[in-house]
This record gives C-alpha cells, sequence and structure tokens, in this order.
C-alpha cells in the first residue's frame, strides 16, 4: 500500500475517534430541551385560571420540589390516566413550588383548586384561582429557584374570549412578571418585540436538531449559489408552518413531529453520501422538512400568544426574526469553514462522509428516542 494512501487512513482513523469523543458528548443531550416551558393565564369573571406547561425534566423537579415521593407521583399518573378529563387533582401545597402568585400590593394569592395532567414529553399545571379585586397580579415562575438548567419562558394573560391582555417573558434574571387582568387604556399589551426576538435566538441556537438539519444539507453543497437557495427555502418553509401552528390553524402533535425532525437529519445525511453535490434534492428536502421543523419551532409559541388578536403578529414576527438571525449567526461560520475545508482533497475524501456517519448517527439515536 503507498506510504500517502496509509497516511490518509492514519488521519481517517484519528477523525474518526474525534468524532465519536465528541458524539458521545453530544448524544445525551436531548434536541429540544427538556427544561422548557410556558405560562398562561386565562381572566373570567370571578375565576383565573393559570396553565403552565413544563417539559419532562423541568415537571420531574418540580414535583420533587414540591415534597412528592416517586410512589405519589405515580399515583397522580394512575388517577390522572383513570379520569375523563385526563388530569389528576394536586395537592395545593405543590402549587407554590410552581408558580408564586399575589395581587396588586404584594397580597399573597392561595389557589382554590390545581390539576395536573401527564404527557409523554410534558406536563401540564393547572391552577384555579380568586379574581381579586386589583387589575392586575404579579407572577412569578419559582422554578428558576431551584432549576439551573430553567430556559426563558413566555407568559401571557387573556380574556376569556382569546384577547391577549398581556405578555412577557421570564428567566432566571427576570422570573417576575406583571400580568394584566382588564382591557383598558392603561393595560394594552406591549409587543414584547425585543424579548421574543432573543426567545427566537435562544430558541434555534439551542435546538441542536434544527442546526444539524441544516449543517447536513450544507455539508453536501460546494457551491454558494445552492447553499443560499437551500437556507432560502428552509426559512420560507419553516416561517409558513410556524405562523399556521402558533395561530392555531394547523397543530400536529409533538409525538409525530419530533421523530420526523430526526428523520430528517438521517435523510439528509444519507444524500450526502449518495451524491457529491445533488443541489436540486436538497431544495426539496430544505423546503419539505422545512415545513416539519416550524412546527418544532412553534413549540416555544403555542398557546402563549392568543388566538389571532392583533398584538400576537408583531412577537410572532420578531420571534420569526430571532429564529433567522441564530440560524444565520451559526451558518455562515459553518459555510465559511467548509469552503476552506473543500480546498483539500482528504476533506472531501474522507472527512466529509465521516462527518455525514456522524451526524446521521446522532439523527437515528434522536429517533430511536424520540420513537420510544
Amino acid at each position: 500500500m503507498p506510504f500517502d494512501n496509509i497516511l490518509s487512513l492514519q488521519c481517517l482513523r484519528r477523525f474518526t475517534c474525534m468524532c465519536l469523543l465528541w458524539l458521545a458528548v453530544l448524544m445525551p443531550a436531548h434536541a429540544h430541551d427538556p427544561f422548557e416551558g410556558n405560562v398562561e393565564l386565562l381572566v373570567f369573571d370571578r375565576k383565573l385560571e393559570i396553565k403552565m406547561t413544563l417539559g419532562f425534566d423541568a415537571a420531574r423537579a418540580s414535583l420533587v420540589r414540591a415534597g412528592m415521593t416517586p410512589g405519589a407521583v405515580s399515583t397522580l399518573k394512575s388517577e390522572a390516566a383513570r379520569s375523563e378529563t385526563g388530569s389528576a387533582r394536586l395537592p395545593l401545597t405543590a402549587a407554590a413550588a410552581i408558580l408564586d402568585v399575589s395581587a396588586a400590593g404584594g397580597v399573597a394569592m392561595t389557589p382554590s383548586a390545581a390539576h395536573v395532567a401527564f404527557g409523554d414529553m410534558e406536563t401540564t399545571y393547572l391552577l384555579i384561582y380568586p379574581r381579586p379585586s386589583t387589575d392586575s397580579v404579579h407572577v412569578t415562575a419559582a422554578t428558576f429557584g431551584y432549576i439551573e438548567a430553567m430556559r426563558p419562558m413566555t407568559i401571557v394573560s387573556a380574556g376569556a374570549n382569546g384577547r391577549v391582555l398581556s405578555r412577557a417573558v421570564l428567566s432566571v434574571h427576570a422570573p417576575m412578571a406583571k400580568l394584566n387582568l382588564a382591557a383598558d387604556s392603561s393595560s394594552t399589551p406591549a409587543s414584547g418585540g425585543a424579548d421574543m426576538f432573543r426567545l427566537g435566538v435562544q430558541h434555534i441556537l439551542e435546538g441542536f436538531d434544527h442546526l444539524l438539519f441544516l449543517g447536513a444539507l450544507l455539508l453536501g453543497l460546494r457551491r454558494l449559489r445552492p447553499i443560499l437557495y437551500v437556507l432560502t427555502s428552509f426559512t420560507l418553509a419553516h416561517s409558513l408552518t410556524l405562523a399556521l401552528a402558533a395561530l392555531g390553524v394547523v397543530r400536529p402533535a409533538s409525538a409525530i413531529i419530533e421523530p420526523l425532525i430526526a428523520l430528517s437529519i438521517v435523510l439528509a445525511c444519507i444524500q450526502n453520501l449518495r451524491d457529491d453535490d445533488g443541489a436540486a434534492s436538497r431544495y426539496w428536502m430544505a423546503a419539505g422538512f422545512g415545513l416539519i421543523h416550524g412546527f418544532g419551532f412553534a413549540g416555544a409559541l403555542q398557546d402563549e400568544l392568543g388566538n389571532g388578536d392583533r398584538t400576537f403578529f408583531v412577537p410572532l414576527v420578531m420571534f420569526n426574526m430571532g429564529v433567522e438571525a441564530g440560524q444565520l449567526l451559526v451558518a455562515l461560520p459553518v459555510i465559511a469553514v467548509l469552503q476552506l475545508a473543500r480546498r483539500h482533497t482528504g476533506f472531501l475524501r474522507y472527512g466529509q462522509p465521516a462527518l455525514s456517519l456522524m451526524v446521521a448517527t446522532i439523527g437515528v439515536f434522536w429517533l430511536g428516542q424520540r420513537i420510544t
């Protein structure tokens, strides 16, 4: 065997070992962070209904914080499964481990009822309070006090007719928000544009599955024009379904969307291994699977921004702009690095296939994880 070939094989083995090491670090991470959540407050004549949805790990931490044992949680799940509503009564003392609600003036409020519903990937709490005489309440997400990995979440108050009254973004640095209960001139909801833009940027930067799919598409392209077409196709497609899902027009179950997103990563990598520069095939993949990824993006917006209220559209647009900004923030340096790497024949012959196999392995892992 020629010396050059031996050297190339040694480089390939070293590169593969590095990829496997990186894979071992990345694979335990969830593509959609299990520490995400959102809060929606509905205002009625005599009561307030607060619905808080938490990702799997955050919900588990909140139940532990509430002093519930695994046996008690199992009992709740069994009661919820037998219930016609799919929920079970939650001890009122557990509400404090989830949310801290007070009327204007700092008067603490105690829920009159609390319920919990368990899903495959998330848990939903429903807390019911008597409506106070004040026109606003302060809501603090207690989860930020004991869950270090908790991600920023949107919170919105709306009337019984779905009209948005106020909205905000909660985070570890700002866990409390003032929510309006009345629709008057002093309670017009702020657009929350800057907050929603930042939330969009953070959502895409933490959405490793979206980034890996986009990276897999770009990995198989060499020329700038096809790269721009792929980026544009992906952007237009996921913007469409993001809007449709957030508006409530179409809301596919996450149990369907999440495996499809993982599958898109695998198929994009398979396409890389089949041809050198099949740009046309990547256009339809970017557009077709971009529609699926848009539903994944919408998970950060559903149930928080109202239902068709005119104030809904500014946050929606700003969130989408944040997603695009974060996408470009990642895509531009990746494109630059790939263009430089492709100048070396060793990368085209060994590096590109190895990267495709590595990303495909991650996609297969996520696919199995999400199906089971």
